[in-house]
Order: C-alpha cells, then sequence, then structure tokens
C-alpha cells in the first residue's frame, strides 16, 4: 500500500520505504522477494516503467518530453529514467515514443 501510495515521488527508495513502514532487520528486501516475487525496486521500477509507457501512448501526439513524463513519474534526471527505461524495455524512451506515433 506504502509503495502505490508514493509510486511516483522521487524520494521512494527501499531505505526510505523500509523507514516509513518502520521496518526492522536487515533482511527487509529478501523478505520482500519472498512475499510479493521482485525485490523491492524492481517491484516500483517495474510499476513506473509500466505508466510511462502508457503516457506515452496516451500523450503520442501531444509535445511532451521524456523529460516530463521521466520526472511525472517520479525519476529524478532523465538520464535515470532513460537508463532503467532501457534495461526493462530494451529500447531507449525515445525509441519507444517514435514508436507510440505510429
Amino acid at each position: 500500500r506504502c509503495i502505490k501510495q508514493h509510486l511516483f515521488s522521487p524520494r521512494l527508495t527501499v531505505r526510505w520505504l523500509k523507514d516509513e513502514c518502520n521496518i526492522n532487520g536487515n533482511n527487509f528486501s529478501g523478505k520482500f522477494r519472498y512475499y510479493v516475487g521482485n525485490p523491492p525496486k524492481s517491484y516500483y521500477l517495474e510499476h513506473r516503467i509500466k505508466v510511462s509507457k502508457k503516457l506515452f501512448r496516451i500523450l503520442a501526439h501531444e509535445d511532451v518530453s521524456i523529460l516530463n513524463i521521466a520526472l511525472s513519474v517520479g525519476f529524478k534526471s532523465h538520464a535515470s529514467f532513460t537508463m532503467t527505461f532501457k534495461e526493462y524495455e530494451g529500447k531507449s524512451p525515445k525509441e519507444f515514443k517514435a514508436e507510440s506515433l505510429k
């Protein structure tokens, strides 16, 4: 629930999540992965990328920059968004955006 409420906040990190949920111990990520199937960072990054793809499709014919999409889904920079997007999708946001225009 905490991740859903703060999914687009740039302050969402594993450490922040652990503190926000008052979880002690060193095995938070391991327990999260056991119950959810992914480590917490992968979980929220995957959801951010999924939403960004929807935004690219919805706003395909609008003049919205990749940086604006990146910031709106919680990334702190164009570079971190591009690197993460490419890791999850196998192509850059620029390539995905161009394909969305077709």
